[in-house]
């Protein structure tokens, strides 16, 4: 929601469905959006708040004067001192670095399911089930299922709003969607995938919405 905020300042049907300008300007706005996500994001307790303020529409104009379509956005190298906005911890990023082989082969029997269904009423729902890794998962015999693996995606720095701590849920990279049309649900959209899905569902409306 904050790239769609950000690329309504953009004529994008202008710039043609796909072509370098429009991936260049949809992939800046999904930096800006996931930077934010890294210094904003987590269980915390003024979260209705701050994501009302991430969605301000004054804000979002503000972090799209940031994108150039003369140059991207360089990745940043981890500071030292925490910088806020490219945070993340050594896991989560070597976990983004593709594998190839055996490993790859192994890594894709464990991903995400995203399940959608609309019947002749107009009733939708939308699930996108995943318990992280399941063969790092440990199984209680007693409960009758296994434990997730979820809290791997806490950030261990302490003044982080994803920072592991009692009681909190680790954000995660699960998304549904259902897109509603003057209130009324008119669709969902979903799909696996960890850090790919917000990247691809933010295509899929693009090309409903702009494209047709």
């Amino acid at each position: 929601m904050q790239a769609l905020g950000m690329l309504a300042t953009f004529d994008l049907r202008a710039l043609k469905h796909n072509s370098a300008r429009y991936i260049h300007a949809v992939s800046e706005a999904l930096k800006l959006a996931f930077a934010d996500r890294e210094r904003h994001y987590g269980d915390r307790e003024d979260a209705l708040a701050s994501v009302a303020g991430l969605l301000a529409p004054a804000y979002l104009q503000g972090r799209a004067t940031l994108i150039r379509m003369n140059r991207a956005r360089p990745r940043r190298r981890r500071r030292a001192t925490r910088d806020p906005a490219t945070a993340v911890t050594r896991r989560g990023r070597d976990a983004g670095r593709s594998g190839s082989g055996a490993a790859a082969a192994g890594a894709a029997a464990d991903g995400t399911t995203h399940i959608a269904a609309i019947d002749r009423d107009g009733n939708m729902i939308c699930l996108t089930p995943s318990g992280g890794v399941f063969r790092k998962s440990a199984f209680a015999p007693e409960l009758g299922c296994t434990l997730s693996t979820r809290s791997e995606m806490f950030v261990l720095e302490d003044d982080h709003p994803n920072a592991l701590a009692p009681g909190k849920r680790p954000r995660t990279t699960l998304v549904s969607y259902l897109i509603c049309e003057g209130g009324v649900p008119t669709m969902t959209v979903g799909c696996p995938g960890g850090d790919d899905q917000t990247q691809a569902d933010l295509q899929l409306v693009l090309n409903l919405l702009i494209f047709g």
